[in-house]
This record gives structure tokens, sequence and C-alpha cells, in this order.
């Protein structure tokens, strides 16, 4: 678009400016030439400013943007990108995590993630199928060159979280590698720690919290629906008893790992183990009521899966996983009662009074000579009214059960009269009292 701007007597007519950077970006330069006097030409060179665009990583050069701004009105303020922040060359990873327990059908793998630019790299770990469990030590074997050890200390761990691991359990659970084993061989010590940190403020303040609480959800339904894998209830109660455990409560939230360290030095985080691990912990206090339900949510990999959480006394509880990550301690509430409405009581039409017999006056009887007045005829006794006895006839369905509605059913009395009586409790009333049932069998 052709800016035009006019300037004295003469009448410039200026075309649109020519910008001129430089390759490194510390200078502009700006020019634009008058359409009817060529020889007319404004120039400016720009005052420049530069700010960080794009932070330089391990492997890759930053960007920063230079801005050019002009006192002259003809010319616009200009930016440009250029890559000159150089790369810091060097990758930080932090710890080992292993991925995949090597086995004897196959490789494991482990890996670790730069601190600055996120690069992953994963190496493969070895099994050796020599390496097998062993039973703990005996007295002749107590002065071996290294041990291989439970340190957790619950007293360190949020809600007292612990494992109960002997030697053998060790050997079986937790994925030594062989030159892991042979360290110890060679007078080295193997030490296994249980880690566990209160992380529910950092989860509740999270920008991902409504993406969490929708995970947690999905995991809860999950659940649900393979209580209910026979197929013995209808959709519809389904996604009833659904929305009912769906109102489960958090009661804590857990970061739970374990840590190997090789005489006392950080050998990394253990994720995943052979198989599945008992984990104590102490109740949150106020946690235990008579006739809740509770259960555990784990989060691994971005993957959410609900756990049964064995309750042992009101104080402490114990749960099992193969992968450790974030827990989510859950319960819900007791399932109250339905309540039954008493069928409304029909009240009997009151009985109708007769109303009174009217006497009739005295006959009077005509004086001689004069005409006698006409005898007033007494008027008609009154009788009283029987007393209406219904008669119903056969009970018809008026309105049929639904969630929120009772079934019901009326009869009708020839004078008009109804009677109605609930047949059939609404589906909610009798939801509630199902969930209450089914959840007390399956946690009992």
């Amino acid at each position: 678009m052709v800016n035009l701007y006019t300037h004295g007597p003469t009448g410039h007519k200026y075309g649109e400016p020519v910008y001129t950077w430089s390759a490194d970006g510390k200078t502009c330069t700006a020019t634009v030439t008058c359409e009817h006097d060529k020889a007319h030409v404004v120039t400016e060179t720009a005052a420049i400013t530069s700010a960080v665009k794009t932070a330089a990583t391990c492997d890759k050069a930053g960007i920063t943007t230079y801005t050019a701004t002009f006192k002259n009105e003809l010319f616009a303020v200009q930016t440009k990108d250029v890559e000159d922040i150089p790369a810091t060359g060097e990758h930080k990873f932090g710890k080992w995590t292993i991925n995949i327990v090597a086995g004897p059908d196959g490789d494991g793998e482990k890996q670790h993630v730069c601190d600055v630019c996120g690069k992953v790299e994963k190496e493969a770990t070895k099994y050796d199928d020599e390496v097998k469990p062993t039973e703990p030590a005996t007295p002749e074997d107590e002065d071996a060159p290294g041990k291989i050890e439970n340190i957790t200390d619950p007293k360190e761990n949020a809600c007292g979280g612990t494992i109960e691991v002997s030697k053998s359990d060790i050997l079986e659970t937790f994925p030594l590698e062989k030159k892991e084993l042979e360290s110890v061989e060679n007078g080295s010590d193997i030490s296994l720690k249980l880690e566990v940190k209160d992380i529910a403020e950092e989860v509740k303040a999270s920008e991902d919290a409504d993406k969490i609480n929708a995970a947690v959800e999905d995991a809860i339904e999950k659940l649900v629906v393979e209580m209910n894998a026979d197929n013995s209830v209808t959709e519809e109660k389904k996604a009833e008893e659904i929305a009912k455990v769906k109102k489960a409560k958090v009661a804590a939230v857990l970061d739970v790992t374990i840590e190997k360290f090789i005489d006392g030095e950080d050998a990394g985080r253990v994720t995943e183990l052979k198989k599945p691990l008992r984990v104590y912990i102490n109740l949150p206090e106020g946690l235990y009521e008579e006739g809740r339900s509770y259960f555990v949510v784990r989060e691994h990999n971005g993957e959410y899966e609900a756990l049964e959480l064995h309750i042992i006394d009101d104080t402490r509880g114990w749960f099992e996983s193969q992968y450790y990550s974030k827990f989510y301690i859950m319960y819900t509430e007791k399932a109250s009662e339905a309540v039954v409405e008493p069928e409304p009581v029909v009240e009997p039409e009151p009985v109708v009074e007769p109303e009174p017999v009217v006497e009739p006056e005295p006959v009077v009887e005509p004086e001689p000579v004069v005409e006698p007045e006409p005898v007033v005829e007494p008027e008609p006794v009154v009788e009283p009214e029987p007393v209406h006895e219904h008669e119903f006839g056969e009970w018809q369905a008026t309105q049929n059960a639904s969630w929120t509605k009772n079934g019901i059913e009326t009869r009708t009395c020839e004078c008009g009269e109804t009677e109605t009586r609930v047949v059939e409790e609404n589906w909610t009333s009798w939801l509630i009292s199902a969930v209450g049932r089914r959840l007390r069998n399956l946690f009992r």
C-alpha cells in the first residue's frame, strides 16, 4: 500500500519506504523517494534495541530479535530475527531411570533426560540367566564383601511410608543388573530406599489440575466397569454407579519413589519392578470411618489405574504396585439409606347430616259465617342421605418408575374418588442402595 505524504508547496508524494538491515541485525537504514521529484530522498538510520526470542540449548543456537525505531513518521517500526546466541555445546543429563526391566527373554532399557533441552538418551540393560535369587545371608557368609539391604526409614517419609523386604525379596523383586551384583562380590554395598513425599499442594496448584482430575475419574470409571463386567446391570444403572463412585474424595497425593545407592552414592531411581511390591502407609488423620470405601489411583507415565487400598486398622493400610510415581489416596462416603416415603392417608368424605324435619303448622278451624282460610299443607319431611360406601375398581398403573419418580398405581370409585399407592421405588434410591452393598462387598 502506497503512503501519500505532502510537503510544502511542491506537494511531495512519497512511495513505499525501503529498509536495509545489516546481517548481524545491529543497524537498519530506511529510505523513501518522492515520486514527483526523484532527487528528493529521505534517509534515516534507526535506533536499535534487542531481546532474546529463543534461548540457546545444548545443541541449538538461540535467536535474538532486533527492533528498529525511527523518528520520521514516514518510517514504521521494523524487526529482524538473528540466530546469534551460541549453543551451550554440552548436555546436562539427570539420573538414570529404568524403563524396561531386563529378563530371561530380552534386554531391559534405561534412560536419562537433559535438564536443559529435554534430549533423551537410552541404553540397553542386560540380564544374566545364571543370576538367580539367593536366600538371606547365613552365619557362614556374614563376612561377605558387600551387602544388599533395605534402608527405608518411615520417619522420613510422608504417611510413614515403608516396605518390608529381605535380601531374597530384593533379588526377586528389584531389577539389579549383573554388573551391580558383581560389584557386591567385589566389596560394594547396594541399598534400596523407599521415599514418599506429600505433593497434594503441588498437584492442586498445577496448571494441569483439571486434566489430572479427569484422568483420575476415568481410572475410577474403568474400575467400576470391571466390577460390572458380567453385565448383571443395565447401562443406565451402570452410569448411575459410575456417577456415585466419581464422587470419591482425595485424602492425600503421594510421590512414591525407590532410590538405589551403591556404596552410598545415588545410582538412579527405580520406577518399575519385576513384580508388585507391598507398600505400607499410615492413614491420614481422621480418614478412617466405618462404612467408607478406600482405594488408590496410580499415575505412571501418563497412565492412570485404580488399585485396592487394604485397611489393616483405623491407622494403617497397604497397597501393592509394580510401578512407582504418583499415588492418589481416595475414599467414598458410606451410602445413605434410601428413605421410603409413606403412602398418603386418604381422608374419608365427611358425612352429610340430614336437614331437620319441619313440623306442619296446626290447622285453623274456620269461624262460623266466615269463610275458612285455606289449609296450609306442611312441608315434606326430608329424609337424610345415606352414608356413601366407596366401591373402588381395579388398580391401574398411572406413573412408571424413573430416575427421580416412584412407580404409582391408582384405582377409582364410581363417585370419582381415587386412591394411589407406590409399587416401585425410583431408580436413584435403588442405585444408592445397590452401590453401597457392592462397595461394601468389594472392600470388605
